[in-house]
């Protein structure tokens, strides 16, 4: 991929999708940050005033393909994440994190975007784990994982840990690819700069891996790290696959 891009970012207000924002903008990209409400978003200052602002509802699938025309690369941020609307309203796990992502997903196919990089999470294939109790939030977020893997798109499967807003080392940052569920913390700003370089590593293709911090930082680069997943294609499911020493 070229040096600069034009990157959209879904849910760029939401506490991950904006330091997305901030590490694309800071590193040349283009950003362009889908809103909800574009001027709620511009009172809270929560983007830099240069970020080129997208004010469009996820409920409306038809606009879409007008939305990921000219884009590079699309990172969905995107969730439900409000307990009220885990049952009620339209921000349900069904919504967000499957029906919008399989629409975005077939729209991006569409228009031939790059890139594709969905922030998903630890645990979709347990569905007993305890956040499945919430509107069967996992359940939908790996429909919407699988929904992304029907398509041609290179795309990039991101599960973090328990997100935190505190702390950032990205030596420290462990990646897996056993479907396990991990007690262990991950910052957004950590999620955020490997999102960064996920975009820089346009060579990662079709891979899904899980991330978390761990005690002791290793000498690896995140980009040998990346050079170590195996893309979903190739691997077994539940294979033990432990990408950092």
């Amino acid at each position: 991929m070229d040096d600069s891009l034009n990157v959209l970012v879904v849910g760029a207000t939401g506490r991950t999708g904006s330091q997305i924002v901030d590490k694309l903008y800071n590193a040349g990209h283009t950003v362009h940050a889908l809103v909800r409400d574009r001027a709620k978003a511009q009172q809270q200052q929560l983007l830099a005033p240069n970020i080129h602002l997208v004010e469009y509802n996820l409920q409306d699938y038809s606009g879409y393909d007008t939305i990921v025309k000219d884009v590079d690369v699309l990172i969905y941020a995107a969730g439900s994440t409000s307990f009220g609307n885990f049952w009620f309203g339209k921000n349900k796990p069904k919504h967000i994190d499957y029906q919008s992502v399989r629409q975005m997903a077939l729209a991006a196919e569409n228009h031939k975007v790059k890139q594709f990089i969905l922030i998903s999470s630890m645990g979709v294939t347990h569905p007993f784990f305890f956040l499945n109790l919430y509107g069967r939030l996992l359940t939908w977020k790996l429909r919407g994982e699988n929904a992304l893997r029907s398509t041609q798109l290179n795309y990039v499967i991101i599960r973090p840990g328990k997100l935190v807003d505190e702390g950032f080392s990205i030596e420290s940052c462990a990646l897996y690819q056993d479907d396990s569920i991990r007690n262990q913390d991950i910052s957004r700003e950590e999620v955020a700069e490997i999102v960064r370089q996920c975009v820089a590593n346009p060579e990662l293709l079709r891979v899904t891996f899980e991330v978390v911090r761990e005690k002791d930082p290793t000498s690896e680069t995140l980009s040998s790290k990346f050079a170590c997943l195996i893309p979903d294609e190739n691997r077994n499911r539940y294979s033990q696959t432990k990408v950092s020493i």
